[in-house]
C-alpha cells in the first residue's frame, strides 16, 4: 500500500507528472484533495496520515509566528515565489519527518 509519505516523496520526484507545474499551491491543493478523497472513501487514517496533522502547527513553531495560517501561506510567506515555496516544502518536510520530538 502507498501511504501518504509515499505520494509526497513521489510527487518530488515527477511534479509535473502530478501536479501540472512545481507549484507549493498545486502541492497544497493535491494533498487537501488526497485527504478530502480518503474521508470520502471512509479510509481510515494512517499513521503518516496522523503524524502528518501535526505538520501545520510544526511549520508555525518552525516560522516562530502565531497566526491562524495554512502551512503553505506560511512556506510561501518566507520564499521569493511559489516555485522556491514548493523547494523549501521538501527541506522542512524532511527535517518534520526526521525530528527528534515525534
Amino acid at each position: 500500500m502507498v501511504d501518504l509519505y509515499d505520494v509526497i516523496n513521489k510527487i518530488q520526484k515527477e511534479p509535473i507528472f502530478y501536479l501540472g507545474r512545481r507549484s507549493l499551491i498545486a502541492l497544497y491543493a493535491f494533498l487537501r484533495g488526497y485527504n478530502i478523497a480518503r474521508r470520502e472513501l471512509q479510509l481510515p487514517k494512517t499513521e503518516q496520515e496522523q503524524e502528518f496533522e501535526k505538520f501545520p502547527d510544526w511549520i508555525k513553531w518552525k516560522a516562530m509566528i502565531e497566526v491562524n495560517q495554512s502551512w503553505e501561506k506560511i512556506i510561501l510567506l518566507y520564499s521569493d515565489d511559489d516555485v522556491k515555496a514548493f523547494e523549501k516544502f521538501f527541506i522542512l518536510f524532511k527535517e518534520f519527518v526526521n525530528r527528534e520530538d515525534k
